[in-house]
């Protein structure tokens, strides 16, 4: 049973019965013998303190035993396992105070030791020192079970929750695969009519750009350096399709580089503004990334609205938000005007 208390009361309590038996023993031993200690020292710890500790030594390991078969027996069940005690405890002290007296017998000259302490201790400060020895040992083991419980139960929770979270933010992150394969083949379908030869070139381009994705597809956050790197790439596939007719400008100073992102938020953030626009020679579409100046990321373009959008999963904004409400209390704002769609992302310091 020692070696399994820690698991029951979230400690080894074999060094604590070692030191808390003795101490007890004393204090015990004084309630009932106090008038020896100050008038026969010697008697005293001869002789009460050696009864003393008989008497506690037997009384802790008895309701520590019945402790922990209550735990065993009914488990979390506390009400059930508070209904088994109430009578236990007047069991096992019967028993425990009949055997040990039966033990002083044998070990002791009862009316000789009477004699040398002057009188037999009255029956009344016996039964209150058994009874605060049992309450104290019961009290003892009972509230570090209890503590041990309710820490267990927060971890648990804890765990269940973080096991919940990384499931949302998995699903959040799965959606962006289907979500670039779904653009990127719209826009090759309506490359290869027009240009087999740029068609093929975007293939080779889409490749290395899918590659990528997959690399980052299980990474929570990711540099903002390596998210504009990986722009680059995903721009130029836009550039066979559009040429000259969409400009991506970038002017992030480097300091802001090493701050984090979600990964491929640029890249959603570029698709829906080429989505949701007119791109035309009549019509270029402006695509700025800057640093606002409250430190946020700030994409913003110019608004020319289609009449008509192609379908869309609709969920590419709405899943960046619920990404960065994973890891920061900062929301992303986004700001419509009558000229410009903005969409301000916070940037995440790498250390939290």
């Amino acid at each position: 049973m020692i070696s399994s208390s820690k698991a029951t009361i979230g400690f080894k309590d074999t060094k604590f019965m070692l030191v808390g038996i003795p101490i007890v023993s004393i204090i015990v031993s004084g309630i009932l013998f106090g008038h020896v200690l100050i008038d026969n020292p010697s008697l005293f710890f001869s002789s009460c303190f050696v009864m003393g500790f008989i008497y506690t030594a037997f009384y802790w390991l008895s309701f520590r035993e019945l402790f922990f078969y209550s735990v065993r027996r009914f488990g979390t069940q506390n009400s059930r396992r508070y209904l088994f005690l109430a009578p236990a405890v007047v069991i096992v002290y019967i028993i425990v105070k009949s055997f040990v007296g039966f033990l002083e017998d044998l070990l002791f000259d009862v009316e000789a030791f009477e004699a040398m302490v002057g009188s037999k201790s009255p029956t009344i400060s016996q039964v209150l020192s058994s009874l605060v020895l049992i309450v104290l040992v019961l009290a003892l083991y009972e509230s570090s079970y209890l503590n041990t419980m309710l820490h267990r139960s927060i971890i648990e929770k804890q765990d269940l929750q973080r096991q919940n979270i990384q499931s949302q933010l998995d699903g959040l992150r799965n959606k962006v695969n289907p979500h670039f394969l779904f653009n990127s083949l719209n826009t090759l379908c309506n490359l290869i009519p027009e240009s087999p030869e740029r068609a093929e070139s975007f293939v080779r381009k889409m490749s290395k750009v899918y590659r990528y994705i997959l690399e980052v597809r299980d990474e929570k956050l990711i540099p903002l350096s390596e998210e504009l790197e990986y722009l680059e790439a995903f721009r130029f596939l836009m550039n066979e399709r559009f040429r000259d007719n969409l400009n991506i400008e970038i002017d992030i100073p480097e300091s802001y580089q090493k701050m984090m992102v979600v990964p491929l938020s640029l890249q959603i953030l570029l698709e829906n503004a080429i989505k949701h626009n007119i791109i035309s020679k009549e019509k270029p579409l402006l695509v700025k990334l800057s640093i606002d100046q409250n430190g946020r990321l700030a994409v913003q373009n110019n608004l020319q609205k289609k009449r008509q959008v192609s379908d869309s999963t609709k969920f590419g904004l709405q899943n960046i938000k619920e990404r960065y409400q994973f890891f920061t209390d900062k929301t992303v704002e986004v700001i419509n005007t009558t000229q410009n769609f903005i969409v301000l992302l916070p940037l995440i310091n790498e250390n939290n």
